[in-house]
């Protein structure tokens, strides 16, 4: 595997995994549902990304993600 493939795929699994973390610390100090949900709700939808984020974003791509 080239080393530019195992940076994609880490890039690509830490995204999501950060973004979980903010929602869930988010959720843990209160008053912040709405945006602790939108947190997780992006995480979810990077976390299940076809092509990967990488690929779109080296396509100029990023703004296509729902």
């Amino acid at each position: 595997m080239k080393q530019s493939d195992t940076g994609s795929n880490r890039g690509k699994l830490n995204i999501p995994a950060a973004l979980h973390e903010i929602g869930m610390l988010l959720e843990l100090k209160g008053g912040r549902y709405f945006q602790a949900r939108a947190y997780k709700a992006a995480a979810r939808v990077l976390a299940e990304l076809e092509p990967s984020l990488a690929t779109l974003i080296d396509e100029n791509r990023l703004t296509t993600i729902a």
